[in-house]
């Protein structure tokens, strides 16, 4: 049978069955068993269930046997490239374990098995160089050449023995979009990539997602890989993904060492005008990020490329918008520092007429140094009005804290002048409270029944606590009789007051709670409701002290039990202050997303 016969996968009959001392003899290099028996038994239909030949089966257990897979393939020939279930040919197999004197083996084999058929030297020669790249550019069912299975487990003599055989060829993307050198990179397999950049004269560059693999080094954050491949390879640098980002955003948006910026830069500068599919360069990018080196990126692509500040997105917005947006006070200062851009960028409108002053205003969770960057800028128009006729006042809704709107809008008022709703019809109805109502009544009616509750369990609680005094009463006749034991315990008396606190704020709640229900305006209602909630929250922390100091006082005989349940009873309500910050701080970050 000719090597260069298209090899078939042979369905498992029962009588091609491999037999288990077969088995045993082929994994363990036992090549007198096949010998004696090679005029019996057909050895290319010798399968397992996975459809692997004898040779499959001994190559997966051996390390240096080449002298059984010499003598198999002058027996059979065609074994050479016949393929398991998975299209696997003995190569890949070989080349996924490195065993490096099978995988020489086998290239040598292909090499001579049609030497002997021919006479002219120079077809042979030619005969030889087609069967040898046949073999080492089969795919298995993935996709996969024999190179991809020695560069993902890190076979390094294999990889130089397969690329040396075929130098030329560009071993391109297998089904996952994977191609070796994109793998040697993604796995930050140094010794790797080299040697596939310094032999192959044209290694494919691509990944999965549009990447390439210039896209992968950035990613692992491989400075000393970037480098080798800028130098190696052409045209990755504006490659975008199958989300428009091209390396340069990625390293603006990942921590990566400034040098990688820097280096992309030196390569392509005109990189820092290319925008992803929202129109975001890597300047927008680096502004909209948190890590602390964002800084670093912004000044590195503002000092090679100035004018990329004007570049806007699809909605108008320019890289200060996004540096306000992302709250970062770090890239707000970046721009801040160059004047002649800050004065331009300082009160440019996007789409919806917002400067970046405005955008402020808009997001839950600005921070007071950028506010106060913002106010003491003399170019920045702090009346700056948006296409709702909307300035800053009108834009900071409660929604966004109540607390924020009032302390900033009397702020502004006093020092800056500015008053809200000076475009609006005289008597209209604040358009933004409206706005809210209806998500605020929803949530209302979520929790007034469970405040309502809770307050009454207090109550019921501590009323009853006060009447059961820890330590209970004199009994004795006198005039001391039913008087609490306990009276002058310190602790006893810290019990006695918190649990009277307690109760008054428990019934404050219920008696507001009920009150609420009998207004019809939506606004005290609400004001009502988030009155009842405080007085309910302050209610079991009192309770909660008030178990703490009872339980102190009638264990103090046991100082160090009474110690333990106060430090227990205080850690949880340190927890709850805890637990209720996280919360918060999640809620933040869903509204950001």
């Amino acid at each position: 049978m000719s090597l260069m016969a298209s090899p078939s996968t042979v369905d498992v009959e029962k009588n091609n069955r491999m037999e288990a001392s077969l088995y045993w003899a082929a994994e363990k290099g036992e090549i007198q068993v096949f010998m004696l028996k090679v005029n019996e038994l057909r050895l290319d239909q010798l399968l397992t269930p996975d459809n692997n030949t004898i040779l499959h089966v001994h190559i997966r257990a051996s390390t240096t046997d080449k002298v059984f897979v010499r003598e198999i393939l002058n027996m059979c020939p065609p074994l050479l490239l016949q393929t398991n279930a998975k299209g696997e040919t003995p190569l890949h197999v070989a080349a996924r374990y490195g065993h490096v004197r099978i995988v020489k083996s086998l290239i040598k084999h292909a090499k001579s098995s049609d030497r002997q058929q021919m006479r002219d030297l120079e077809s042979a020669v030619a005969r030889d160089s087609e069967a040898t790249k046949q073999m080492l550019r089969m795919r298995n069912k993935e996709k996969d050449t024999a190179l991809h299975e020695a560069v993902r487990f890190r076979r390094l003599e294999v990889v130089r023995i397969l690329i040396k055989e075929d130098p030329h060829y560009s071993f391109s993307a297998n089904e996952d979009g994977e191609t070796p050198l994109y793998i040697a990179v993604e796995g930050r397999y140094g010794v790797l990539v080299d040697e596939i950049l310094d032999n192959c004269s044209s290694p494919a560059t691509s990944g999965p997602n549009g990447r390439t693999v210039l896209h992968a080094a950035i990613i692992a954050r491989d400075k000393g890989m970037t480098r080798k491949l800028l130098a190696k390879t052409e045209n990755l640098t504006r490659k975008a993904d199958a989300w428009g980002y091209i390396p340069l955003h990625y390293a603006a948006l990942l921590p990566v060492d400034v040098d990688i910026v820097k280096l992309l830069l030196e390569k392509d500068a005109c990189s820092a005008y290319v925008q992803n599919g929202k129109g975001m360069t890597a300047l927008h990018i680096a502004a909209n990020s948190s890590y602390v080196g964002c800084r670093e990126v912004m000044k590195e692509i503002i000092l090679r490329c100035p004018d990329s500040c004007e570049v806007v997105d699809h909605e108008g917005q320019n890289f200060l918008h996004f540096a306000v947006k992302s709250s970062t006070y770090e890239a707000l200062k970046v721009i801040l520092n160059h004047s002649s851009l800050g004065n331009y960028l300082l009160n440019e409108k996007d789409n919806a007429g917002n400067t970046p002053f405005l955008g402020m205003a808009a997001n839950s969770h600005w921070k007071e140094s950028i506010l106060n960057a913002f106010l003491s800028h003399p170019h920045v128009n702090k009346m700056a009005f948006n296409k709702e006729n909307k300035n800053f006042l009108d834009m900071v809704t409660y929604y966004y804290g109540f607390k924020k709107k009032f302390i900033t809008g009397e702020r502004m008022k006093i020092k800056y002048g500015i008053r809200p709703h000076l475009r609006r019809a005289i008597g209209e109805d604040d358009e933004e409270s409206h706005r809210y109502l209806p998500r605020f009544l929803k949530i209302m009616e979520k929790s007034k029944e469970i405040i309502l509750i809770v307050a009454t369990l207090i109550a019921t609680v501590t009323f009853t606590a006060g009447f059961m005094l820890p330590g209970g009463y004199v009994s004795s006749k006198g005039p001391l009789q039913g008087a609490a034991i306990l009276r002058g315990n310190t602790a006893f008396q810290a019990f006695v007051i918190t649990d009277t606190v307690a109760l008054g704020l428990s019934i404050s709640a219920v008696l507001i709670n009920l009150v609420m229900r009998t207004s019809d305006d939506e606004w005290k209602i609400i004001g009502c409701h988030v009155m009842s909630w405080y007085l309910t929250m302050l209610a079991l922390v009192f309770m909660l002290i008030a178990f703490v100091t009872g339980t102190y006082a009638v264990l103090v005989p046991s100082l160090m039990l009474a110690i333990a349940t106060c430090l227990v009873g205080l850690l949880f309500l340190c927890l709850s202050f805890f637990w209720t910050r996280i919360v918060r701080s999640v809620d933040r970050f869903f509204i950001y997303v």
